[in-house]
């Protein structure tokens, strides 16, 4: 019995250390970088490397001030104001990148039929492919009539930054 608990916490740190040792944060900077320059707004959390969803806690605990106020719902994450927290495929990263009304619609509120912002961005995100990002969505985006829409994140575990992106811009 003893024996199979020590297997058990060596396997566990050996897969905890891989799982950080697979992340290029030099390649998910760089891309955060030019995302932000295409975003409405974008900011930068350096936390305490952890798992995804620890390192989402601490950003809500912390920098955002929320308190023990985090709720995990992979369900509504990214449905507007719905003010919870989740993890994001990279299908719907690039998906909501892509269509993001920040890039998709001009000042005018007419619609930019094949955005060249939007395939740049959709294009970045697609760029990490491989690069061990971990894609979210926190309830702290833009604010539009009183509602509060996620906004896009980007997790760094081996680095502890959260790289977030707001996809729409706030107002009425």
């Amino acid at each position: 019995m003893n024996s199979l608990f020590r297997f058990i916490v060596l396997g566990l740190t050996l897969s905890s250390t891989l799982a950080f040792a697979d992340v290029d944060s030099k390649r998910i900077k760089s891309v955060a970088k030019s995302l932000s320059a295409l975003m409405a707004s974008s900011n930068v959390y350096k936390l305490k490397p952890a798992s995804p969803l620890e390192m989402m806690k601490e950003l809500a605990a912390g920098p955002l001030g929320m308190g023990d106020d985090f709720t995990f719902d992979q369900e509504t994450a990214t449905s507007g104001d719905s003010g919870a927290w989740g993890f994001v495929k990279m299908a719907e990263a690039i998906s909501w990148v892509a269509n993001a009304e920040y890039l998709t619609v001009d000042e005018n509120g007419e619609e930019i039929r094949n955005s060249p912002k939007a395939r740049k961005a959709a294009q970045l995100v697609r760029s990490l492919v491989g690069s061990g990002v971990v894609f979210g969505a926190g309830p702290f985006g833009a604010v539009q009539c009183g509602g509060t829409y996620p906004a896009l994140l980007m997790i760094d575990t081996k680095a502890g930054v959260i790289y977030s992106f707001e996809t729409e811009g706030s107002g009425c």
